[in-house]
């Protein structure tokens, strides 16, 4: 009994430590004690999981760790590879996390420095309750806690931004924080750690990175995190819940490897990495030929190739990162060589001012009725974008 009221206090004091933590957090040093913020924010969760260390225990840990450890590494280390990888094709930009010595530093501090003590935490409330509750409490904490609230009302001056913020960051924030959740259950702090640090490590400590957008990176981290829950989660139910041999084959994860194959070229094909590419038509410029809705397929264009488009030809081209799909009436060349395109909507009764090669994409090869239709909604109504 005095064991159990022990126990109950010391949940109690975490819990309002945690409150009392992103309260400071979120409110107080942004707006205090801007300069300081990494630190103080670190000596927070130090001071939590001070605390922490002594809730006991109460859940089965996976009884192969050892395995479990080298499956997520692997899984982890095969991704980083991947991801590098696809700077060969996307090109590579400088990151801006390793401009000066300093800003590599309040980093660390920032995003690495504090990440075991808050899975530390996570590791000793989640094994100590099987109350769902607590695991979405202790879930949405630390997702709040690893928001960056000084430059937050910045990334909602549009919808655009917003949603790319939401999209890109926060996703991302909450997917990581729910699978470290399931690890930390099913396991321990050190199998998020796993997880999360050479992750962080390789944002904060290598010069460049793969020049890709927003979507391509989450569509990255997506594949990983459903990756690492299906084959923890596999090695848990052979482990611990003793899964018979038909079983443990109708739920091999493996089996799912050509689905997330699958899904990850769809995202690539959307996103317009492959050498044909979707673009949804946002007006009836072309109409009757292709309406608002339509989806162009489009095959992308070499500069050596776009000396052979000829007069009434349908080319996609873009003006301040906008795609316009619009037929060529003329052609003419410059004395330096250069082509310049003069295209026209089928129904628009004047014509669009000159392109350039360099505003060139590609040419339109297939046309799909109606299938754009959400993408021309979501363009029009969340980011504003009309043509």
């Amino acid at each position: 009994m005095e064991t159990f009221e022990k126990e109950s206090k010391f949940k109690v004091i975490i819990t309002l430590l945690i409150i009392l933590a992103l309260f400071i957090e979120i409110l107080i040093i942004p707006k205090f004690f801007p300069d300081y913020a990494s630190i103080l924010n670190l000596v927070l969760w130090i001071i939590i999981a001070f605390f922490s260390q002594n809730l006991e225990n109460q859940h089965n840990n996976f009884k192969s760790k050892k395995e479990t450890f080298k499956t997520v590494f692997i899984i982890i280390s095969m991704y980083l590879i991947l991801y590098y990888v696809s700077g060969l094709f996307l090109g590579f930009a400088q990151n801006v996390y390793t401009n000066s010595f300093k800003n590599i530093i309040v980093n660390f501090i920032t995003f690495i420095a504090i990440i075991p003590f808050q899975e530390y935490t996570r590791s000793r409330i989640t094994n100590n309750t099987r109350n769902n509750f607590i695991y979405f409490l202790i879930t949405v904490a630390l997702i709040l806690s690893s928001i960056n609230y000084s430059s937050l009302s910045s990334y909602f001056s549009t919808g655009s931004v917003a949603f790319e913020y939401v999209a890109g960051t926060i996703y991302p924030l909450i997917i990581e924080s729910v699978l470290c959740t399931f690890l930390v259950k099913k396991g321990s702090y050190v199998l998020s750690l796993m997880f999360l640090l050479p992750l962080k490590c390789s944002d904060i400590f290598v010069p460049i990175v793969p020049n890709m957008d927003w979507f391509i990176k989450v569509s990255y981290i997506s594949a990983l995190v459903i990756i690492v829950y299906y084959f923890a989660n596999y090695e848990y139910k052979i482990f611990v819940e003793r899964f018979t041999r038909k079983e443990i084959k109708r739920d091999d994860p493996k089996k799912s490897i050509p689905s997330v194959v699958f899904v990850m070229l769809f995202t690539f094909f959307v996103a317009g990495l492959l050498p044909l590419k979707p673009v949804a038509l946002l007006s009836n410029s072309m109409f009757p030929n292709v309406k608002r809705g339509d989806v162009v397929i489009v095959k992308k264009l070499k500069h050596e190739d776009l000396r052979n488009l000829c007069i009434g030809d349908v080319v996609e081209y873009k003006i301040d990162n906008i795609s316009i799909v619009h037929r060529i009436v003329d052609i003419s060349k410059s004395s330096n060589g250069e082509y310049t395109f003069i295209t026209k909507g089928d129904a628009n009764e004047s014509e669009d001012s000159p392109v350039s090669e360099a505003q060139i994409v590609g040419i339109a090869k297939q046309y799909i009725p109606h299938v754009g239709y959400p993408s021309v909604w979501f363009s029009e109504q969340i980011l504003k974008i009309h043509q």
